[in-house]
C-alpha cells in the first residue's frame, strides 16, 4: 500500500478488506477523521452530541 488511506463519515473510497485496513493502521497510514475527543468524564455530552445529531462526524472517548 503505497497510498494513504482516509476513512470519513462518508466512507472510504478505497474498499478494503479488514486485514489490509489493519496493515495501514500499523504502517501509519491510516488517517481517520475525527469531529470531537470528548474525555470519558464528559460520556453524556458525547453521547448528547450524538442524540441530538450535532456532531459533526465521529466522537472519541478518550481516557484522562
Amino acid at each position: 500500500m503505497a497510498h494513504e488511506i482516509h476513512i470519513t463519515k462518508t466512507g472510504s473510497p478505497d474498499v478494503l478488506p479488514p486485514r489490509e485496513v489493519y496493515a495501514a493502521a500499523e504502517a501509519g497510514i491510516l488517517a481517520v477523521d475525527i469531529w470531537k475527543p470528548y474525555p470519558l468524564t464528559q460520556v453524556p455530552d458525547a453521547q448528547q452530541a450524538l442524540e441530538s445529531r450535532t456532531a459533526m462526524g465521529p466522537i472519541v472517548l478518550r481516557p484522562e
